[in-house]
Order: structure tokens, then C-alpha cells, then sequence
């Protein structure tokens, strides 16, 4: 199996025309979506997201044929943590969301040949904005029926507050890359 994580921030605060689009996607995708739903579901997201990415600080992402479903799992249980926090006190302070793709794909499958040749590029490309924006326009472009788990997340929510720039740049946050 591959696991391809995406993760990006995004500066729009609370309340924000971005955070409330994707908020109603998200709550839409339900599970058991047929094939071409999940493709027309993804297509929506890569369009409120494209955009959006001329706004984004850091982000993160990989693709990981070793141990993939346990990374999975792990990234899926963290941010099911975190989506019970309480942001309106913790990080009020902040105006970015974190936006996330998880995708476990079966290897060999028409899917992890196209995420497999939109990821091949040299290492110092990988933190360039058109790199993220050709990543975030990807799912679409998938053949679901080699995809075995999908999933988006935002953190915060729609009206919470949201994490600032130190708190990006700080503990907990290393993982992340100032996108270029």
C-alpha cells in the first residue's frame, strides 16, 4: 500500500469564506461514496483549495510505500485528537487553518501510478507553491478504485479561532515547511 498525506496552512481566520465552503464539503462526505462521487467530491475540494494555496505559509507532504497503513493510522488517530480541542481558547489568537488529504492507495493500482508521477520531482521542488497546488488538484485525477481510504480534515473549524505564525513555526509544528 501508499499512504500520501497533504497537509497545508492556509492563512483564513474565522468565519472566512474558505473555511466555511470547505466546512460544508467536508460534512458532506459521507462513507460508501461511489467511485464517481469521491472523484466529484475531491474535484470540489482541489477547487475551493487551488486557490487558496497562493495563501498558504507551511504545509507537508509525502508519499510513503513503507509501513503505509500504520502511518495511516497514526496520522488519522492525530487528527481525530485533534478535532476535539478546544480552539476557541486555545489558539484564538491565530487566523490559519490546516488543512488535510489522507489517501491509503493500493500499490500497482492506475492510483498510485498517477499520485506516483505527479509526486516524482526533484527534492528541491518539493516546498514550491505549484507543487502544492499540482498536489491539492491530484484526487480528482484518481481512479477510486485503487483508492482503499480517503479523507479530508480542517483545524479548526469554520467559526473557531485558528493557529498563528509562531505557533506554526514552534513546537509541535516541526514537521511542517515554509512553503516557497
Amino acid at each position: 500500500m501508499i499512504f500520501f498525506p497533504l497537509q497545508i496552512a492556509i492563512k483564513a481566520g474565522p468565519g472566512a469564506d474558505l473555511r466555511l465552503r470547505l466546512a460544508e464539503l467536508i460534512r458532506s462526505h459521507h462513507r460508501g461514496l461511489r467511485t464517481h462521487e469521491k472523484r466529484d467530491f475531491w474535484r470540489q475540494a482541489a477547487l475551493i483549495l487551488s486557490d487558496a494555496t497562493s495563501d498558504a505559509s507551511h504545509g507537508i507532504w509525502d508519499f510513503i510505500d513503507n509501513k503505509a497503513e500504520q502511518e495511516h493510522e497514526t496520522w488519522a488517530s492525530e487528527l481525530e485528537a485533534v478535532a476535539t480541542m478546544d480552539f476557541d481558547s486555545e489558539c484564538a489568537h491565530g487566523d490559519y487553518t490546516l488543512v488535510t488529504f489522507l489517501f491509503l492507495i493500493e500499490s500497482g493500482s492506475n492510483a498510485a501510478t498517477t499520485l506516483g508521477e505527479r509526486c516524482d520531482l526533484p527534492e528541491n521542488q518539493w516546498f514550491l507553491r505549484p507543487q502544492f497546488r499540482k498536489l491539492i488538484e491530484t484526487p480528482p485525477l484518481l481512479n477510486f478504485t485503487g483508492v482503499l481510504a480517503d479523507s479530508i480534515y480542517m483545524s479548526p473549524g469554520p467559526d473557531a479561532g485558528g493557529y498563528s505564525l509562531e505557533d506554526l513555526r514552534g513546537e509541535g509544528f516541526d514537521y511542517l515547511k515554509p512553503i516557497r
